[in-house]
């Protein structure tokens, strides 16, 4: 066996196996168990995720791979919109399964590319691109995870788990069971940071979304930001958006997850491959907008800046129109 890459974190490990896996190039993962012990272990060579490959003879060839990999020159194209083989849903190039029926998007559809001057050579790949995790990890004013208190917290929550799926839907059930929703309890105040949410210990959806987003990036998995636009009132006459997240996971791309709390009538959950959210598209108006936003939308930020009292808030929920 020979070592090929040493991962920054076990997110760039998984990303680079998959590229050498769908070039057919057999490898593993050694060291991704000791990431969770950080803090306990000094962060050395010898505990980051290392890249080892089975057939000595594919050595330059996985080189290769991975110093694309490295300089951003081998990249995810997550095409454009693609049918449902199952239910004949649109749905857009960044989601790997149907949002309609569950159904795993066609292998077709997915596809790597070199960017070069020549003609492509594409394989089914369904991973994203390198060039874009950053924006989906980092640290900012709103997604703070550099905190203490967000860092702690997630070393809690990390504890024993075995994989990478394994802590994300750790942080997921977390933050959908313990930080209570301010309407559902009718709690008044309005918390908009991941620091502000985790010490008031609830929010709105829109919050829930930006803690659980800087518990993900904490621990290197790259974490994003849905909204579905849903109706406020039976009329069908006034609309909000909802607020989500989309979860990039080694073995299934990114996946949809929203931690906005179950009650009655109300149940989401963790299944990946198959999505299971708090609400689902039902009358003519309401949408699943299909970006991935690696920042939580302006006039969502804006609005919990704005109305300091949750009544307030839910009488000036942020919408968009639907062209």
């Amino acid at each position: 066996m020979e070592q090929v890459h040493i991962a920054d974190n076990p997110t760039e490990a998984h990303l680079v196996k998959g590229i050498l896996e769908q070039y057919g190039i057999s490898c593993e993962i050694r060291g991704e168990a000791l990431w969770s012990a950080r803090g306990q272990l000094p962060l050395t060579l010898d505990t980051l995720p290392t890249i080892w490959i089975f057939d000595d003879n594919r050595y330059e060839e996985a080189m290769q791979l991975v110093e694309q990999f490295v300089n951003g020159t081998l990249s995810a194209n997550t095409g454009s919109s693609w049918k449902c083989p199952e239910c004949g849903e649109a749905v857009e190039g960044q989601f790997t399964d149907c949002w309609q029926c569950g159904t795993n998007r066609p292998a077709e559809t997915q596809t790597y590319e070199f960017r070069s001057g020549v003609a492509d050579e594409k394989v089914p790949l369904p991973l994203i691109n390198p060039l874009v995790i950053e924006e989906y990890l980092k640290s900012t004013k709103v997604i703070d995870w550099h905190h203490p208190d967000i860092l702690s917290k997630a070393d809690e929550l990390a504890a024993d788990k075995e994989n990478l799926t394994a802590v994300a839907q750790s942080r997921f059930e977390w933050v959908r069971d313990k930080i209570k929703h301010i309407d559902d309890y009718n709690i008044q105040t309005v918390a908009c940071s991941a620091t502000e949410v985790l010490r008031s210990g609830a929010g709105l959806c829109y919050a829930k979304s930006h803690l659980l987003a800087a518990l993900l990036r904490a621990n290197s998995i790259p974490a994003g930001f849905c909204y579905q636009r849903l109706r406020l009132e039976d009329d069908g006459q006034s609309f909000c958006l909802h607020g989500l997240n989309a979860v990039y996971l080694p073995e299934y791309g990114w996946y949809r997850i929203d931690p906005r709390g179950n009650k009655e009538g109300v149940n989401s959950q963790f299944t990946p491959p198959q999505e299971q959210l708090a609400f689902t598209i039902q009358i003519e108006g309401e949408a699943n907008l299909p970006e991935i936003w690696p920042e939580p939308l302006g006039i969502i930020v804006e609005a919990l800046r704005r109305y300091k009292i949750k009544d307030q808030l839910c009488n000036n929920l942020p919408d968009i129109q639907i062209i």
